[in-house]
């Protein structure tokens, strides 16, 4: 019992990644040409801060969010 499932499990884990590796990556053009294209939805995540972290980045604007206007 323990030999069939060894020899499924190499078995299934053989298939995925060697369709994995058989693809061929796209170049930088074709990729900005897909995106290009739409459809894509693009996820950006920043990293974690802290409720107590000082802002250092001063505005450039005029109005100051406190201003209220």
């Amino acid at each position: 019992m323990a030999i069939a499932t060894w020899s499924l499990t190499a078995l299934f884990v053989g298939l995925v990644f060697g369709t994995a590796w058989g693809q061929s990556s796209p170049s930088a053009a074709d990729v900005l040409e897909m995106l290009r294209g739409g459809g894509y939805v693009i996820v950006l995540r920043h990293g974690a801060t802290h409720a107590d972290q000082a802002d250092t980045i001063r505005s450039t604007s005029t109005t100051s969010p406190s201003s209220g206007s």
